[in-house]
This record gives C-alpha cells, sequence and structure tokens, in this order.
C-alpha cells in the first residue's frame, strides 16, 4: 500500500505515473485516472488500473484471467 499527498491544484494524472512506480498489482482510482496514456504506462509495469466509468463513456468491461 503506498500513499502520497499532493497539492490540491495538482492534476491527477500528472502525478499518477510518478506515483505508482514502487507499485505493483492493481490500482483503484475514481474517474480523474480515466486516460488511455496513463493505461498504457501502468499496463507496461503490469499494473491493472480500476476506475468508474463517466456517464458518456462505453463500458468495455473485460474478462480477465486468475
Amino acid at each position: 500500500m503506498a500513499v502520497n499527498i499532493t497539492k490540491a491544484n495538482s492534476s491527477d494524472l500528472s502525478v499518477a505515473s510518478s506515483i505508482t512506480t514502487a507499485l505493483k498489482g492493481k490500482i483503484f482510482g475514481d474517474k480523474a485516472y480515466i486516460s488511455k496514456d496513463l493505461f498504457s504506462i501502468l499496463n507496461s509495469r503490469g499494473l491493472h488500473l480500476f476506475t468508474g466509468i463517466r456517464k458518456d463513456m462505453k463500458n468495455l468491461s473485460i474478462r480477465f484471467r486468475r
């Protein structure tokens, strides 16, 4: 488990990549973390990002193998 406190005016996406470098496994975030670029970065490190979906998004859920 990791916690990082940032200033209120900093974008969640701008710090997400740097604060997750030491993590492994699954990451749970709110809708502010939805980004194709962030997903690609985290996925390349073996991290799985779980977020809610925005009202204007299609639900593209996929099944994961264990």
